[in-house]
């Protein structure tokens, strides 16, 4: 993983408290050949640049799709280092722990706008006075979320992206909200 992207990430948790984050799903996609899709045990996987925060994530996700009804379990619990999850070791893990569906976060990278306020004077009774030119900074963090059948080969069922703007360390916990959300709205419709 490049510094930067562990730098932006960091910046993802640990943006000031009284800043204002907002996340939403921007996109999302389900298989036009899938129904309904029936979730019973769901192993998730996060695939972001830092440790705690694929632990926190993951256990977000199993939080909030355990308020549905169905059982997650995070891959830091059953796989130490994410990085050795690839495709075929996820269909082993699966086949293993017998998990119907896998839903996979991936980090996508963080954005940011500079914009510059120039200087504003005000005139009055009183004289000039004004403000000292500025720059404003935005923040946002993009992530997609996949969910996968776990029977047979193990296609593609769902798909969302999210957009954090001006994150804060409350942000995972409403990433997973949104998305979980968004996933069910998704499974039943």
């Amino acid at each position: 993983m490049q510094p930067l992207h562990k730098g932006m990430l960091l910046a993802f948790l640990a943006a000031t408290v009284g800043a204002c984050a907002s996340s939403q799903v921007t996109d999302t996609w389900k298989s036009p050949e899938v129904k309904t899709m029936a979730m019973r045990k769901v192993l998730t996987v996060a695939y972001v640049p830092t440790e705690s925060v694929r632990r926190n994530l993951e256990d977000r996700l199993v939080r909030e799709l355990g308020k549905e009804g169905v059982a997650g379990v995070a891959s830091y619990r059953v796989v130490e280092d994410v990085d050795s999850l690839d495709r075929d070791s996820i269909r082993v893990l699966v086949g293993q722990k017998q998990f119907d569906a896998v839903l996979i976060a991936n980090y996508l990278g963080t954005t940011s706008e500079v914009e510059y306020i120039p200087t504003t004077t005000y005139y009055g009774y009183f004289g000039a006075w004004g403000t000292p030119p500025m720059l404003d900074e935005t923040t946002e963090v993009h992530l997609e979320f996949r969910l996968f059948d776990g029977r047979g080969e193990g296609r593609l069922v769902w798909s969302a992206t999210t957009s954090t703007f001006e994150p804060t360390s409350d942000s995972v916990p409403e990433v997973a909200e949104k998305v979980v959300e968004q996933l069910e709205d998704d499974r039943e419709g």
